[in-house]
């Protein structure tokens, strides 16, 4: 489980709550902001082989699978919820590792770290645009910290943002 999301929301919403006689807390960026929760899950299609990438082990299977993962669980938190007017995401393919673990990218590896983000930037451009209540929806994607890739090839939301020029997706980095 990963407590990133709560953080997240706590920065954002966070309510101080001294009307309820707590002199500790904070405010957030919108302390009377509606929180909707919504998780990040695996999708496999073991029983329907056409959809999504081929299943593998292999570095780049494992990416691709991501790549139509954010996909799909985007689509289906924007298709969802109806009243959603600003969508925060903090997943990316994590193409160097995770945590204090970085293995830089070799050049045939970052060739196709480009060519799998370009193609989910695509796919999730017109994911968005096929869903009509999308266009209304400010979508703030983390860039990750990727060890000094660019932010287009992050994620498939920054490479739609970035290459594919999705004008209501903004891409934050730190």
């Amino acid at each position: 489980h990963d407590h990133h999301g709560n953080h997240v929301a706590g920065i954002i919403g966070a309510n101080y709550g001294e009307d309820q006689g707590s002199p500790l807390g904070i405010d957030g960026v919108n302390p009377f902001a509606e929180l909707i929760p919504f998780s990040y899950t695996t999708i496999i299609r073991a029983d329907d082989p056409s959809a999504g990438p081929p299943a593998g082990n292999s570095w780049e299977a494992k990416k691709r699978q991501t790549g139509y993962q954010l996909v799909e669980n985007v689509s289906e938190a924007l298709s969802e919820v109806s009243n959603v007017r600003i969508l925060n995401v903090s997943l990316a393919f994590n193409w160097t590792g995770q945590g204090d673990v970085y293995e830089p990218l070799d050049p045939l590896e970052r060739q196709i770290a480009e060519q799998i983000a370009s193609e989910y930037g695509r796919e999730m451009k017109d994911a968005l645009d096929s869903i009509p209540s999308a266009q209304g929806v400010l979508i703030v994607s983390a860039a990750a910290n990727d060890h000094g890739l660019p932010a287009s090839i992050a994620s498939p939301l920054d490479n739609a943002a970035l290459e594919h020029r999705v004008p209501n997706i903004l891409v934050v980095e730190s």
